[in-house]
């Protein structure tokens, strides 16, 4: 029950962010052009990629251990100066080099600016990772106000005030001060401000291991800017970007809740010596019957979703959005795969699915792009679902959750989807063709969330009992409430 009202916490504070930054996004995108949008997003891959040599598995590492002691955090923050403070120095000085490889000179001057924030990055990363650890929600939810304040503000000022494409990334050095400020001010634990290298290897040998994985997500995370700012033009990736910030808005909705509890709960899991499989199904489960449905929903309402929430100069993003939403929820099955390798100790194992997966993407972007953001998307697409049974492997190899017992929790979530998918298409075409976009949207979201729930009371996947759980409670409490007046 604790465990159950932390996430409850954690899912309200971030999904407060989440509609804060999003009605960011939508500001942003009638006070910055398309070309503002994708001069930032190339930029900003390198910086995703970056991270990764950045990061080195040091917060993973500190939140997996069993025990941590101030050698321990003197060491990691040691480690962590050395892997910022490089990586800061080589994108730094070799940003001339991307603005020559993207052919856009702008590119460099925001890669200076992204570059001069891992400076500062290390110093508020050890005490996040240890809140993380400890589940200490309601601090570090205090820095998530602070950090949505400060980012919101600063980025429409600076856009407002004429900055274009710099208008995220001074933003962006902003917030990781008074970001990394805040977690030292709410931290519970003595950080040390004095390094250490004693026991470095430990840590790099698992670093080793977790860059490896990392490394090949930010490539796969990177493909689509990086590809098309070769293959087409800073609009496109700017429209490419647009949908897929649109599609991710169900992950978005859950995503700094699994973030945050992934790793320390299955390590704890790990640790205990319980059930890996069981509760790797269950937890996935809980994701998959959520934002899979949501993305179906969102192919059925691609055109007005779009028009809604960002305008009709970005009507481009409208025909991609099918397949980027096919894309997110194979991709999203298989979401808990990399948490719980690491929390094993295994970082690694998931690199080889994710490189193959990544290559066949590679591939058939080559192969099928003629110029249109849905042969790109459909390259996307494919690749994704052929992946399909590389991490089904990977379940059963190291975790024991066998091909029948992977399907038999997954195959509701298909129907559901399917069942609900179809649903909100026979509204859209016969019910509500012709309502103003607002309202086309409102009474098909909320017919949706109708079907979807009664579909979770009748198949009972795991959530229904959680739902149930929640469903008493809140009855439970008006009736209270009814009787106290």
């Amino acid at each position: 029950m604790n465990i159950r009202k932390k996430i409850g916490l954690q899912f309200l504070v971030s999904n407060g962010a989440t509609v804060a930054n999003f009605a960011l996004s939508v500001i942003l995108a009638r006070l910055l052009t398309p070309t503002d949008i994708g001069i930032f997003s190339m930029s900003a891959i390198l910086i995703t990629f970056a991270h990764v040599f950045r990061d080195f598995g040091v917060f993973s590492y500190i939140v997996k251990e069993k025990e941590v002691t101030q050698q321990t955090i003197r060491t990691a923050l040691g480690v962590l100066l050395v892997t910022s403070w490089t990586v800061a120095a080589i994108l730094f000085f070799t940003s001339d080099v991307w603005s020559v490889f993207f052919k856009t000179p702008e590119v460099g001057d925001v890669v200076k600016v992204l570059a001069i924030g891992f400076v500062f990055i290390p110093f508020g990363s050890i005490p996040y990772a240890l809140l993380t650890r400890n589940l200490e929600v309601k601090r570090t939810s205090k820095v998530m106000a602070i950090s949505v304040v400060t980012y919101f503000i600063t980025t429409i000022a600076l856009a407002y005030t004429g900055h274009g494409h710099m208008t995220m990334a001074w933003a962006n050095l902003v917030n990781i001060i008074v970001t990394g400020a805040a977690y030292h001010w709410y931290s519970t634990t003595p950080i040390p401000w004095l390094p250490s290298l004693k026991g470095w290897k430990k840590i790099t040998h698992f670093g080793t291991g977790t860059i490896v994985t990392s490394t090949v997500a930010a490539l796969d995370a990177a493909l689509p800017d990086v590809m098309l700012g070769k293959m087409s033009t800073p609009a496109a990736v700017g429209y490419f970007s647009k949908a897929a910030s649109a599609v991710s808005l169900p992950y978005t909705v859950l995503k700094s809740t699994i973030d945050y509890f992934a790793l320390p709960y299955l390590s704890k899991l790990h640790h205990a010596n319980e059930d890996m499989a069981a509760a790797i199904q269950q937890a996935s489960s809980y994701i998959s019957v959520v934002i899979i449905p949501a993305m179906v929903w969102m192919m059925v309402m691609d055109r007005e979703i779009i028009l809604f929430l960002f305008g009709p100069q970005w009507v481009a993003s409208i025909d991609v959005i099918p397949w980027l939403c096919l894309t997110g929820a194979a991709g999203i099955l298989f979401r808990l795969v990399t948490p719980a390798l690491t929390s094993i100790g295994k970082p690694y194992a998931a690199a080889v699915p994710s490189l193959l997966v990544l290559l066949i993407k590679v591939v058939l972007a080559i192969m099928l792009f003629d110029g249109t953001l849905v042969s790109f998307g459909i390259a996307m697409a494919v690749g994704q679902i052929v992946g399909i049974p590389l991490y089904v492997m990977v379940n059963k190899v190291y975790f024991g959750l066998g091909v029948r017992q992977w399907l038999r929790g997954n195959v509701p979530i298909v129907l559901i989807s399917l069942i609900t998918g179809t649903f909100s298409y026979l509204l859209k075409t016969y019910v509500h063709p012709n309502f103003p976009i607002f309202f086309s949207l409102l009474f098909n979201g909320v017919m949706f969330v109708a079907a979807w729930y009664a579909c979770i009371m009748l198949m009972k996947p795991p959530i229904e009992a959680e739902l149930r759980r929640f469903q008493d409670s809140a009855v439970a409490l008006i009736f209270k409430k009814d009787a106290a007046g």
